[in-house]
């Protein structure tokens, strides 16, 4: 399995991908030399290479949306439909709700979204909460 690192700004209609590299060091490396005022870069975006999709689905494998708090505790767990947005690969993406304008105030901590190739619910949290134990293990959570 091939990863890519991609450098991404803008949301929704704005959305526009930036760059892309082997290793996140390379990415993060590009976002702290690239001094531009008029670009707010997204987090650093995680892809597989040639998704394994087609013969993850024929397996019996769902796409499942997890999003787990610091302290492990589950605050959704959904199985997605299968679409092109859903069932390209894995991802993680932390919401730092700490600092969105909704949230700002009203002490509602950050959460880590996790999209996970899993057969069932169980599955996909145990691996969810795996993936969150070594964000924290690494000092990866609390990284902005």
């Amino acid at each position: 399995m091939s990863i890519v690192f991609l450098v991404t700004a803008g949301d929704y209609s704005d959305y526009r991908l930036i760059a892309c590299f082997t290793t996140n060091r390379k990415a993060q490396a590009f976002i702290d030399a690239v001094d531009d005022k008029h670009v707010e870069f997204n987090d650093i975006e995680v892809r597989e290479l040639n998704p394994d999709t087609v013969n993850m689905l024929s397996n019996g494998y769902s796409i499942w949306l997890i999003q787990m708090l610091k302290n492990g505790n589950t605050e959704r767990a959904e199985k997605l439909d299968c679409n092109v947005y859903n069932a390209v690969c894995e991802r993680q993406t932390m919401w730092r709700r700490s600092t969105a304008p909704a949230y700002i105030g009203k002490n509602i901590p950050d959460i880590m979204m996790f999209n996970i190739w899993a057969k069932d619910k169980t599955s996909a949290v145990k691996i969810a909460n795996e993936k969150r134990a070594q964000m924290i293990a690494n000092n990866e959570w609390d990284k902005k």
